[in-house]
């Protein structure tokens, strides 16, 4: 039994060694087309490679000539600057920002003979607005919602 199993595996080992199934044709122009396809997939890698490379090192020469003939920055040495302490007073001097004039008041008659009209006191007129539009008070808001209901309203 022994050697039955070995003279099987022995066979099989011989068979697919060598390819087991002859190639027909087409199979053979296939592995040839994907061989083909990747050897040069590998030398296209390969020259960009090397072309970019090449680029790099023509495109450090030309910037180290360019770099060569521009003039070289003048050596200014500003001033220190002071860091802030507590009482450092560093920085700019900035002239602080002229405050407008306030508008003069207008007269009310004048202004509506003119067209144009423009409060004398808004301190006034705020007072007004703000008169007109009393907040509700829950009794009156209570009493709304009631005659809603009454009402069949929404």
């Amino acid at each position: 039994m022994f050697l039955g199993s070995a003279a099987l595996i022995a066979g099989y080992l011989t068979l697919t060694a060598f390819g087991g199934e002859k190639m027909t044709l087409a199979m053979q122009t296939e592995q040839i087309a994907k061989d083909i396809a990747t050897k040069v997939a590998d030398l296209r890698t390969q020259k960009t490679a090397e072309c970019d490379a090449l680029v790099a090192s023509e495109a450090k020469a030309k910037f180290d000539e360019m770099m060569a003939a521009a003039p070289a920055p003048a050596d200014t040495k500003a001033a220190p600057v002071k860091k802030g302490g507590k009482n450092s007073k560093g920085g700019p001097k900035v002239d602080p920002l002229p405050t407008p004039a306030p508008p003069a008041p207008v007269d009310p008659d004048k202004a509506k003979k003119d067209g144009k009209f423009a409060p004398v006191n808004p301190e006034a007129d705020k007072a007004k607005k703000d008169s007109k539009f009393t907040p509700a008070t829950p009794e009156a808001d209570k009493a709304k919602k009631d005659s809603k209901f009454k009402k069949g309203g929404k």
